[in-house]
């Protein structure tokens, strides 16, 4: 189980990895200025700090 686990995350994180310098740069673009990609990245820092701790939250499964 864990073991698939990190599978996907790892898929995730590569996948997301690959496709945020583009979707920021896209954003600069649009917008000819920084506030709203740094908004983005920071939106997504939130996100990722709140799943990650409850990833990581100790969890105990009575079988």
């Amino acid at each position: 189980m864990v073991a698939s686990r990190s599978g996907a995350v790892q898929g995730i994180g590569y996948a997301i990895g690959a496709v945020g310098p583009t979707f920021v740069g896209a954003l600069h673009d649009a917008t000819g200025a920084w506030t709203v990609p740094l908004l983005a990245i920071l939106l997504m820092l939130v996100a990722f700090t709140v799943t990650g701790l409850m990833a990581a939250r100790r969890l105990v499964v009575l079988v």
